[in-house]
């Protein structure tokens, strides 16, 4: 009986060594498992903390794009008030149930109206001297590089559009110097680029060559933004 206790104490250490490393593994894994829970949960938090950020600061822009706008709208209603009740404008009016607005819309349309203009000059602008028309014809407006229209006049943020014409009229030297003051004192804006006086006495001709603008509308969205 005496030689098998050493047998019986070398079973029961491997089993108590066997036991221990079962254990150890439990909770190496446990631990494991909480470490990966944990580096999850921090990426989670971290990504929540960066879309919190981006929308904070897209509600900041937001903020002081409206602010922006709420101190750029009394002057701006004062100056259209201005120009609703200038005298000026409303003694040009074409029409009397047009607002003085109108006006400036008619002096730069926001479309190419050749026909219109051929009309206008003809009929209204020309007449008042008395000179024959010969020679009416309106070109389309010049086109540049990648189809883009020639800006004659204008910036990055506003930008009138060539309209050229030819005219040819005829009549006394007064009646020419006439009609150039009344092309002048149109509320279209007119610029003449060339100009060929022929004739003798008191029958002259005039071949004219200019340019008139007209410019696109400006446009105001109000866009939605999704952040992601």
């Amino acid at each position: 009986m005496e030689a098998n206790k050493p047998a019986v104490t070398g079973l029961k250490k491997r089993q108590q060594i066997q036991q221990a490393n079962k254990t150890v593994f439990i909770w190496v894994t446990i631990a494991s498992a909480l470490v990966a829970i944990a580096i999850v949960m921090t990426q989670f938090l971290y990504k929540e903390f960066m879309f919190n950020a981006r929308v904070i600061a897209a509600k900041q822009t937001t903020n002081a794009r409206l602010k922006s706008n709420l101190e750029a709208y009394q002057p701006l209603k004062e100056e259209v008030g201005k120009l609703l009740a200038d005298k000026d404008l409303t003694r040009l009016r074409v029409r009397p149930e047009d607002t003085a607005l109108q006006t400036i819309i008619d002096a730069m349309p926001t479309y190419d109206d050749r026909v219109a203009f051929a009309t206008s000059l003809q009929r209204v602008v020309l007449v008042k001297s008395g000179v024959g028309i010969n020679v009416l014809a309106v070109q389309e407006g010049a086109i540049g590089r990648d189809g883009v229209p020639l800006a004659a006049i204008g910036t990055t943020s506003y930008i009138a559009t060539e309209m050229p014409f030819t005219v040819t009229f005829g009549g006394s030297y007064g009646q020419l110097y006439k009609a150039f003051q009344d092309m002048q004192h149109s509320i279209r804006p007119i610029s003449v680029n060339n100009i060929k006086l022929s004739g003798s006495g008191d029958i002259l001709r005039v071949d004219v060559q200019a340019v008139t603008y007209y410019a696109s509308p400006r446009s105001i969205q109000l866009l939605k933004e999704s952040i992601k």
